[in-house]
């Protein structure tokens, strides 16, 4: 299963209108319309009903919109996180000390000590 065929499929499922869904993923209506047949033709059946009137979820549309979106949102919150991660916003600091240092601790403890508070204001 394609992530991205399940995100443009959650996308259009919440505003049932392919134009404003193309626009919030950045991709031409085309290209939308065909990554939600790939994935109806995946499923075998039809994920929406279209006609002149709108769009609209089918039954398996609904059933699969309450699968399909709490996988979507994980995925952001993963991918959020690991951006956050690569920019040093989170994880674990471990760091080792010395007082054994041939007499210089106490500035060593300042500079650490400036170090630490800088690291978690930005953390915060």
């Amino acid at each position: 299963m394609n992530f991205h065929l399940l995100k443009s499929f959650v996308t259009l499922a919440d505003s049932l209108h392919f134009g404003f869904a193309s626009q919030t993923l950045n991709l031409s209506q085309p290209a939308l319309t065909k990554q939600i047949k790939r994935l109806e033709d995946d499923l075998g059946a039809p994920l929406f009903r279209r006609d002149r009137h709108g769009t609209e979820l089918t039954e398996l549309g609904r059933y699969f919109l309450g699968e399909a979106r709490p996988l979507v949102e994980q995925a952001e919150r993963v991918f959020s996180q690991g951006k956050r991660a690569a920019r040093g916003e989170v994880g674990r600091l471990a760091i080792g000390y010395s007082f054994f240092d041939g007499g210089h601790g106490v500035a060593r403890v300042a500079t650490l000590s400036r170090a630490l508070s800088r690291s978690r204001g930005r953390a915060a």
